[in-house]
């Protein structure tokens, strides 16, 4: 059955939806056109079969006229029967096999009948049988064109024997009328297959359609469900502004009364039916908006909350607007501000306290410096005991040290509180380094290291502050010193880039830092070996100010260190030197 369907005219079959869709129209249209086939067959049985028998055979024209009428009656009970039930929305392949199988049998007993009683000699009786014969197998062909299998099947069984019986006579008439017979047959098939093609073509639009039909509606439902579960407030207003479509959260957000969120409301008459004292002016504003489709806008509720208020364009005129419930993150923002200004204050107290301390402790501190000096000096006579001048000696180095962390102190504080001002000066980075060299080479003697300071001759100058960067490289140099064991080197290299940027670097065979420990030891006070087994001193102030100092003058510090190693410490100074565009960006 599906063989012939598709070598008649290729398309879908099994169970595919619409090979299924082709099988349940065959059967509908079968169904309709049912009734119209029995009584056609009945009536012409009963026409053709009185006037052959009246000719010839009238007892074998009898017995035809009865089975032929008796297979209509019994067809159109059973169509009678069958048509009150639902039209099934799945038909298997069993049904339009039956259909074809009967249409087979009943057109080929018709046929053969009639061929049987053809008369032999040309009259009126053999007009009126080949006329409808040749009416029932256009009516046959054409009805059941549907149904390929039927459809051939009838029309051969109808007209085949007929010519048959025609082309047995060996006169021309007869010859040229079987000729002329399978001719009208094949043409019958031809115009049933191009029915059956234009069907084809109707079923798989349909199926096209209902596949698209049946993609948006879920799309639909999809996108409904996904908007009605939307943590943001949605709603679509058509292009004459009336509401087509809102979620929950869209008036739960405006507090809008029940009676009110109905399909067709203005934006207008949302706003004027939502709970709460709403001013007309604060209305009206909004409408503006709306009106004007501006985007998204934070807007101050007069509830007191803060809703983030969108309407955009959509299409054919419409206005889709949002809202977003901002009232916890404007709540946060406020929060983080009061925080900031807190720490901001609490920042700048500190760094007010510390200075005002560091200042404090100098004055007293210059103080016990000086005496310390004259006992040194033994500037009132000699003294009787020689540890007197040790003792002083040692409270002079300690207050030498001591002075340097409030005087690095002082600059941090004055770093973070924005008000350390640079000397700007020409300066050249080899004559600064071999200038700290020399104060700390017997530091460097004592430690039993090697130092080795790398410049070109013909090094630019570049504006800075010569006391900050005399300290930078004092700092890096004190640190290199410290952390290096004995036998080890220390080299400090300065270069000249193309891009007119100078670095200067500082290089020891240490006992180095882990990775982990870099961030920490830039942070004012940080140590990379905090304990209280750690092997150097020091406050962890060296590295931070560097870092602020090569900041001010619009520089980088990089630091790479690897423990038992060394470190790498690098400063580059922007082609030029500080400006003061590059001052105040730092500060």
């Amino acid at each position: 059955m599906s063989g012939i369907s598709t070598f008649w005219v290729a398309h879908e079959t099994g169970q595919s939806a619409t090979g299924n869709q082709i099988r349940v129209q065959q059967m509908a249209i079968l169904s309709r056109r049912t009734p119209v086939i029995f009584i056609a067959v009945a009536a012409n049985a009963l026409l053709t079969g009185g006037v052959a028998g009246s000719v010839q055979l009238p007892g074998f024209a009898l017995i035809w006229t009865t089975i032929m009428v008796a297979l209509s009656m019994a067809g159109l009970y059973r169509w009678a029967v069958r048509r009150r039930k639902q039209s099934p929305e799945r038909v298997s392949e069993r049904g339009p096999r039956r259909i074809a199988i009967a249409a087979t049998l009943q057109g080929t007993i018709w046929g053969i009948g009639c061929a049987i009683m053809f008369p032999i000699m040309p009259g009126t009786e053999q007009m009126l049988i080949g006329i409808v014969q040749a009416g029932m197998a256009a009516a046959g062909a054409s009805i059941l064109a549907t149904l390929p299998a039927a459809s051939i099947g009838y029309t051969v069984g109808c007209l085949l024997p007929f010519a048959v019986r025609l082309a047995l006579h060996d006169d021309v008439l007869s010859l040229s009328l079987a000729a002329m017979t399978l001719i009208y047959t094949v043409a019958l098939l031809v115009t049933a297959r191009s029915f059956y093609i234009s069907f084809i073509d109707s079923v798989r639009g349909r199926v096209a359609t209902e596949r698209l039909l049946t993609e948006l509606s879920a799309a639909r439902q999809d996108l409904l469900d996904a908007i009605a579960s939307s943590t943001e407030g949605f709603a679509l207003f058509n292009s004459e502004g009336g509401l087509v479509v809102a979620n929950d959260r869209f008036a739960e957000l405006l507090q809008l009364k029940p009676e009110v969120a109905r399909s067709g409301r203005t934006f207008e008459d949302l706003l004027k039916g939502a709970h709460g004292d709403i001013s007309p002016d604060w209305i009206r504003s909004q409408v503006a908006r709306y009106h004007a489709c501006d985007g998204q806008q934070v807007v101050a509720m007069p509830d007191g909350r803060w809703l983030g208020i969108g309407h955009r364009q959509a299409g054919r005129g419409g206005i889709v607007t949002t809202l977003i419930d901002l009232t916890v993150f404007k709540e946060n923002e406020a929060e983080l501000i009061r925080a900031k200004v807190a720490a901001e204050s609490a920042n700048s107290s500190k760094s007010e306290f510390l200075a005002m301390m560091s200042h404090e402790l100098r004055t007293p501190l210059n103080a016990i410096l000086g005496f310390a000096e004259i006992f040194m000096n033994e500037m009132f006579g000699p003294h009787s005991d020689e540890r007197y001048r040790i003792y002083a000696t040692d409270i002079h180095e300690g207050g030498q040290h001591l002075l340097q962390v409030i005087n690095n102190i002082l600059d941090l504080s004055k770093v973070d509180a924005g008000r350390f001002e640079l000397d700007v000066d020409d300066c050249h980075l080899g004559d600064l380094a071999d200038s700290v060299v020399r104060l700390m080479q017997a530091k460097v003697d004592e430690a039993g290291l090697n130092l080795v300071v790398e410049a070109p001759e013909d090094l630019p100058t570049i504006l800075g502050d010569q006391r900050v960067i005399r300290q930078m490289i004092l700092n890096l140099l004190g640190n290199a010193i410290r952390f290096t064991d004995a036998g080890g080197r220390i080299t400090i290299s300065i270069t000249a880039e193309p891009s007119g940027d100078q670095t200067l670097t500082v290089r020891d065979t240490g006992i180095g830092i882990a990775a982990k420990d870099i961030p920490r030891v830039l942070e004012p006070f940080g140590q990379a070996d905090a304990g209280l087994s750690r092997r150097q001193d020091g406050t962890g102030l060296g590295l931070p100010l560097v870092q602020s100092f090569i900041a001010l003058h619009g520089g980088t510090l990089d630091l790479t260190s690897e423990p038992g190693v060394g470190t790498v410490v690098t400063l580059r100074f922007p082609a030029g030197g500080v400006t003061d565009e590059t001052a105040n960006a730092a500060t």
